[in-house]
């Protein structure tokens, strides 16, 4: 064998010539320089000593009490990334500020919630905290509520946090109440509440058909001034509370203090005329308020004409809606002539009232001279856009078509949910007789007719 110097080669030759030669088990025992990274991999390579510390740290996070003031906030976050979701509620809140900890903890505490960030401030500890909150009061005193959470350390920990509140209490639950107003005088940055109160042997929704449920007396007044000293309150939802004249003077005698007040919703209620009066001495105090919802409750013609005479001269309110109440033209007539020389109000709903041909005129004169309104909803009532009226404002007037009887013709119709519905014209021939036959009869009573005027001057209809 020629142990000499080798003879010189052309560049490139070795690797192909290294290719070309069988392997010799020589070639076996060197290191594997050229091994890929999936190689290395696959092969078992040791974690690197930082991340087996910040694994170890994150399984013993409640071991190490100053562990935020000895590391960069870059090793923090990916401590935090990883600790447990089984770590204490208050501990997590005090001690971890990161978002994916906190969006993780969320979907895992909360799996058959629909979660939205946006609600809560684009901040996932934010909801947390609020959820967390909200869950531990709506289960207090429960007995098969498993919660080792101090509700007075959590709301503490929670007070720079919190800025919406929504509760489903249980009606007689005096204790829960009373922890509610407690924890409503500790969030200083609460600016929504929604609150709903339920009977202790139902968990739906108050009902005012069956009578069950519903904001106690007591209990609103706690709450009335447990909300007076909020200084950044901005939302109250109070709908589906069986809320009555009574119950709504003691609120509203707390809704004047509130001066950053802007929405107010009392729909589904059982608010008569008085209480009416009562929301509207809240309206002549008021000068934030922009949006308020009086919808399905017991209003009728009295309550229609204390709030138009508030209306003339409120220079705030914006939106409306009594719609799904017991009002009749006197009170829509009166509602129409007040709002004549108003210079707030954007959006008015009156549908599924009484309201019948009575009021076009008030009407007429309304949208003849109202500049500001841009939305009138008078759907499910028996009245009609007048015509040749110049307004910009888009008016909704759909009617449910029924057949006329035979003794009433074409006349106006009333069913027996209180709604005026449009009849047939009473030269038309009965949809049965006419070899509709019952087909007819049902496709005629579905039929519906949409009218909406405004946009040129003139006034059209499409």
């Amino acid at each position: 064998m020629n142990m000499g110097t080798p003879s010189p080669r052309s560049p490139g030759s070795g690797r192909k010539a290294a290719k070309e030669q069988p392997p010799t088990p020589l070639m076996h025992l060197l290191p594997h320089i050229t091994m890929s990274c999936l190689e290395r991999h696959a092969a078992g390579r040791p974690a690197k000593l930082s991340d087996m510390c910040r694994r170890k740290l994150s399984q013993s996070f409640l071991k190490f009490g100053d562990i935020e003031k000895r590391l960069p906030l870059q090793d923090l976050q990916q401590i935090f990334s990883a600790v447990p979701h089984d770590v204490p509620a208050t501990m997590a809140i005090s001690r971890i500020c990161n978002e994916d900890y906190f969006r993780e903890r969320s979907k895992a505490t909360f799996p058959l919630r629909s979660l939205s960030v946006v609600d809560h401030g684009n901040s996932w500890k934010q909801l947390f905290l609020e959820l967390t909150l909200q869950q531990e009061l709506e289960n207090m005193g429960k007995p098969d509520w498993p919660s080792n959470v101090d509700i007075k350390e959590l709301t503490t920990l929670c007070r720079a946090f919190v800025f919406s509140l929504s509760l489903n209490l249980q009606r007689g639950a005096k204790e829960t109440h009373a922890k509610v107003v407690e924890v409503i005088d500790s969030l200083p940055n609460l600016c929504r509440i929604t609150l709903r109160c339920a009977d202790d042997n139902m968990s739906a929704t108050p009902s005012r058909e069956l009578g069950v449920g519903g904001l106690t007396l007591p209990f609103a007044r706690s709450l009335a001034v447990s909300m007076r000293r909020l200084q950044m309150l901005t939302s109250v939802n109070l709908s589906s509370n069986l809320i009555n004249d009574r119950i709504v003077r003691v609120l509203c005698k707390g809704f004047e203090g509130i001066c950053t007040l802007r929405d107010l919703d009392l729909a589904h209620n059982k608010i008569s005329d008085r209480g009416a009066h009562y929301v509207a001495q809240m309206l002549d105090e008021s000068t934030t308020l922009s949006t308020l919802s009086l919808r399905d409750n017991l209003l009728h013609d009295n309550g229609l004409l204390k709030l138009g005479a508030t209306l003339e001269h409120n220079n705030s309110l914006q939106r409306l809606d009594v719609s799904l109440n017991r009002v009749g033209d006197t009170g829509a007539s009166a509602m129409f002539k007040d709002l004549r020389k108003n210079t707030s109000l954007t959006h008015l709903s009156l549908s599924s009232n009484a309201i019948t041909e009575a009021s076009e005129a008030a009407l007429e004169l309304l949208l003849r001279e109202n500049r500001t309104l841009e939305h009138l909803d008078l759907s499910g009532n028996g009245v009609a856009v007048p015509e040749g009226v110049p307004t910009q404002c888009k008016i909704d007037v759909r009617r449910c078509l029924v057949v006329p009887s035979e003794e009433e013709g074409g006349e106006m119709q009333q069913e027996g949910n209180g709604m005026i519905v449009a009849a047939e014209d009473a030269d038309a021939p009965d949809a049965e007789s006419a070899g509709g036959g019952t087909g007819a009869v049902e496709d005629a009573a579905v039929d519906t007719e949409t009218v909406v005027a405004g946009g040129a001057a003139g006034g059209g209809s499409a």
